[in-house]
């Protein structure tokens, strides 16, 4: 009946502790016991040797103050260990048990232990003894604690499944807690993030714009018709891929009007990279332009893009690409010829796309005939020649450049500088070697020294040459078809002997420029062209498609 009260409890109550407690009273009673109680092991049962006490009860079915020390340890290792009952009538006389100082000291007589099991494994034991009676106990008395055990071991496993969940429940609370939070603080971030990304996408935008209105051709300073000219072609060809080659004196602005093709064109959302080829040594050069590997020469420290990659699907404007060495040429010719490169020290072809913008103070088509330029190099970046004029072949830009530059080198709150009539005549009528640079130059150090809000002829200190460097020659009158031909029989060497271009190369070069001009003087229109050079529009279009001038 006991039996029957303690498995419906087990069914019912969920505190383990007063299930326990309920059990044993039980047992104490049934079987007459002094004292009993129930020891359980930890979770990790393998390490737990002797477990630890969780209930322990006297006949009155008090609580034992104290309990520690008063059960034998000996008794509970055999038991735990064995996973059997034990039952003992005399301990104390119990020759196995003569060594242990536990059962001596407690004057053990009669006693029962009961393992918890469950399936494989004992979870703990119940204990109970007399100490004034020997032979207290009974086999069934044995038995029916061990029944009492079982059940209990059932109880033990079912609290610690539900301890196990609830840790494991406060576990995933709690972790959910962590991720809702974290996730409430990465919404927050990357709200900050999208709004300074917008910011940034705005600013982006916004430079672009200033960018493309800065290097726009109508921001480029000057009225005359040289520039409109230059102007009027690069809008036509800004929206095309076709290499352009700008050739002028030092200070002219080839730079700036390589911008504004670049930010006037399909690629100004890309990169625009200018080098000059003229300041480094070759191998530099190719490392500026390829990149190169980690360890490549002494000093690689680290992997590095050339400007080739950096300038991808935007524009690379190659300065003074006259003075590269002609080793040098054959590998950017290389690369304009597959669209790829490999850095320096690499093994990898790195895909590129890259329009290419070339600029030089020199006449590459006299450099080609000296031997200096590759041919085929010249043809690849010569796609469209622009001559940019000096600025003494625009002297009536220079009132406006002057104006230009005062208003840039004017200060917040500063009054507004002139030049009177006589210093202005001094300015324009100056033959300006270093051109538009020079003038800036010359403008920003005419207002260091000048105290007053004009600026007299006698303020004007200009840096004049020496007299050994002889003043540019003067325009050629004649058309620069004949005059092309004319350097390539006389040569244009300074005095040098001539070096004169084949007969196969002058006609091809006369008839590039005269079929140039003739598409230039009628605005493009290839018929009206064809009827000005005076043969039939086939004959026209044969020549146009033979030297690479078909209009797009």
């Amino acid at each position: 009946m006991k039996l029957h009260q303690i498995a419906a409890a087990m069914g019912s109550e969920t505190d383990l502790q007063k299930l326990l407690k309920s059990v044993l009273d039980a047992i104490v009673e049934l079987v007459e016991a002094e004292r009993g109680f129930v020891i359980l092991r930890s979770s990790n049962s393998d390490k737990d040797e002797s477990g630890s006490i969780y209930v322990a009860r006297n006949l009155d079915r008090e609580e034992i103050l104290d309990p520690q020390g008063k059960i034998s340890s000996s008794i509970l290792r055999e038991v735990l260990k064995s996973g059997k009952p034990l039952l003992l009538g005399n301990a104390i006389s119990e020759p196995r048990y003569k060594g242990s100082r536990s059962i001596r000291e407690l004057r053990l007589l009669s006693l029962v232990c009961a393992p918890l099991r469950f399936r494989d494994e004992t979870l703990g034991l119940i204990y109970v003894d007399n100490r004034h009676k020997r032979d207290a106990f009974r086999t069934e008395d044995m038995s029916l604690v061990q029944a009492f055990a079982d059940q209990a071991a059932v109880a033990v496993m079912n609290a610690r499944l539900i301890e196990e969940n609830r840790k494991r429940a406060n576990t995933l609370l709690e972790a959910n807690r962590r991720i809702q939070a974290s996730n409430a603080e990465l919404e927050s971030t990357v709200r900050e993030r999208t709004a300074e990304l917008a910011e940034a996408l705005e600013d982006i935008r916004t430079r672009q714009d200033q960018l493309e209105s800065k290097y726009s051709f109508k921001n480029i300073v000057g009225n005359s018709e040289a520039l409109k000219e230059i102007f009027s072609l690069l809008e036509k060809v800004s929206a095309t891929q076709l290499p352009v080659l700008l050739e002028g004196e030092s200070g002219t602005g080839k730079e700036l009007i390589a911008r504004a093709l670049h930010y006037s064109g399909t690629r100004r959302q890309a990169r625009f990279v200018s080098l000059n080829c003229g300041a480094l040594t070759e191998s530099l050069l190719e490392s500026e332009l390829f990149g190169h590997t980690r360890g490549a020469f002494t000093g690689a420290v680290s992997e590095k893009k050339g400007l080739f990659e950096i300038a991808d699907h935007g524009t690379l404007f190659l300065d003074e690409v006259g003075d590269m060495s002609l080793g040098m040429q054959q590998k950017l010719l290389r690369v304009l010829q597959e669209g790829e490169i490999r850095r320096v020290g690499g093994k990898d072809d790195i895909k590129v796309d890259v329009r290419i913008i070339s600029a030089s103070n020199k006449r590459l088509i006299d450099l080609v005939a000296a031997g200096k330029f590759r041919q085929d190099l010249y043809y690849r970046i010569h796609g469209l020649r622009i001559q940019v004029p000096s600025l003494r072949e625009r002297r009536e830009d220079i009132p406006i450049l002057v104006e230009h530059f005062l208003e840039l080198s004017q200060k917040p709150g500063e009054p507004r500088r002139r030049f009177d009539a006589d210093a202005l005549r001094a300015v324009i009528s100056r033959d300006w070697p270093g051109n538009v640079r020079e003038l800036r130059h010359f403008i920003e150090r005419t207002l260091l020294v000048v105290q007053g809000d004009t600026i007299h002829l006698d303020d004007l200190v200009f840096d004049d040459l020496p007299s050994a460097a002889p003043p540019p020659p003067p325009l050629p009158q004649e058309p620069a078809s004949i005059l092309a031909v004319r350097r390539g029989l006389q040569g244009d060497n300074g005095g040098a002997p001539p070096q004169p271009l084949s007969l196969r190369a002058a006609r091809g070069e006369f008839e590039r420029e005269y079929l140039a001009q003739c598409l230039r003087a009628s605005g493009g229109n290839v018929a009206a062209a064809a009827r000005r050079s005076r043969i039939s529009r086939e004959s026209f279009y044969r020549l146009l498609k033979k030297h690479g001038l078909l209009p797009r």
